[in-house]
């Protein structure tokens, strides 16, 4: 679903490109406001030949697809796309690096409005299509991080140093082992490592989400220093990483696959 523009709904190419436009500035900072991010061809609304909008180089610290608008009144009919194209090349996320491409035909569009009666444009179904989605390990590592380091701070605990490692484990899930050298004011500072285990599952919205979080302690000082921090460390449980660029709507998601090479790469195909 996207937001479109305040004031009237799209009735043309133009309306179409400035709504779709002005809807992703409300949650994106878009890189040269001079330059067009999106591109809309095709003169016989609502059919569209082609409409391709371009990221690559916004700024955003919202959850792309969990912050997106929810449509709650009655929907009409909106707009048809033979070639709909989002790239973001990258998108940056909290000063970290997604990449993502989202590729479908004969994609529908209905239009609404959200909870404050802001119209939005729901995507209502595509024939087919593709996503694909890349966060590299240490900016993967990064947003973990930025997740943690609140909860643990304001108990005088300090991450001083990370290490994070995936693993697939098939489908769409994977392992991920994030090694922590934590320190401690007691009444004196100790020092010690804490290994921290979750489960990244991957969503319909192509999110990855924080699940089965563990916490456990290296040697003596390390057990002592988790027996402080793993109540707040495990609070990063259902933490969500948004990867994707759109919410996928009505379309359904099948043969995601999940690789761990230098980082989290996800694609998957759909319909619906």
């Amino acid at each position: 679903m996207l937001f479109l523009g305040e004031t009237e709904l799209p009735a043309d190419a133009h309306t179409l490109a400035a709504g779709l436009t002005e809807g992703l500035t409300r949650w994106a900072k878009l890189p040269d406001p001079a330059k067009p991010v999106v591109q809309v061809d095709g003169e016989n609304h609502p059919d569209y030949q082609r409409v391709h909008i371009d990221l690559s180089g916004a700024t955003t610290d919202v959850g792309l697809s969990t912050q997106h608008p929810i449509g709650i009144g009655e929907a009409q009919t909106g707009f048809s796309v033979s070639e709909f194209t989002v790239v973001s090349h990258p998108l940056i996320f909290h000063e970290t690096e997604i990449f993502a491409d989202f590729t479908a035909s004969a994609v529908r569009f209905d239009f609404d409005r959200d909870s404050t009666n802001w119209p939005v444009a729901v995507l209502a179904g595509a024939d087919e299509g593709d996503a694909n989605c890349r966060i590299g390990l240490s900016d993967l590592e990064t947003l973990l991080l930025r997740k943690m380091q609140p909860l643990v701070a304001g108990h005088g605990i300090t991450i001083e140093h990370s290490d994070l490692h995936l693993q697939s484990t098939g489908g769409r899930s994977l392992d991920a082992k994030l090694r922590l050298s934590l320190s401690k004011q007691v009444f004196l500072t100790i020092h010690g490592v804490v290994l921290v285990t979750a489960r990244l599952e991957i969503d319909d919205e192509l999110n990855a989400v924080v699940r089965s979080v563990g916490c456990e302690g290296e040697g003596a000082v390390g057990s002592t220093i988790a027996g402080f921090a793993a109540p707040y460390l495990k609070r990063v449980e259902g933490t969500v990483v948004p990867l994707s660029t759109l919410p996928l709507g009505e379309v359904q998601m099948r043969d995601v696959q999940v690789h761990c090479t230098n980082g989290l790469h996800i694609h998957g195909t759909f319909s619906g």
